[in-house]
């Protein structure tokens, strides 16, 4: 668990997911408050991942117009 904040702070989110993770297992059934807090951090860190951003940029969108909204004819 303090090797995993450690890699949190120094932005190393790679190692800190690796060892919420290992803190998780480990910690499972032997101290269960521990492991809901490891889980939680990981949660934390998944939504922080560089991986979770948009890999294209968003773009607006353009409204519907009644014409678009009629089916095409044969």
């Amino acid at each position: 668990f303090l090797l995993a904040n450690i890699a949190e702070q120094t932005n190393d989110i790679a190692t800190a997911i690796e060892m919420f993770e290992r803190t998780f297992t480990l910690a499972e059934d032997d101290n269960p408050q521990l492991a809901v807090i490891a889980r939680v951090r990981l949660g934390n860190l998944l939504q922080r991942a560089p991986g979770m951003q948009p890999t294209t940029p968003v773009t607006e969108t353009v409204p519907l117009t009644d014409s678009a909204m009629v089916p095409a004819t044969r």
